[in-house]
């Protein structure tokens, strides 16, 4: 029997560019787990409704003291 863990609002798309590029900047940036939730939330945010998240908002949820 499959179980739902998930609701449709805990889902996200990302890009295999940005989700890359976000494993990278975990392992080889110093991050916090407060660096972790705030990236894990501005992922939900800006996923609301569907969208898929690109490169181009990479620079939105990295945390902004790291942001290069």
């Amino acid at each position: 029997m499959k179980e739902k863990f998930h609701t449709e609002a805990e889902c996200c798309g990302l890009s295999i560019p940005l989700l890359l590029r976000l494993f990278e900047f975990v392992r080889e940036e110093p991050t916090s787990d407060e660096d972790l939730h705030f990236m894990a939330e501005r992922i939900s945010e800006m996923s609301d409704g569907g969208i898929r998240l690109t490169m181009n908002h990479y620079d939105s949820i990295i945390p902004k003291a790291t942001n290069k």
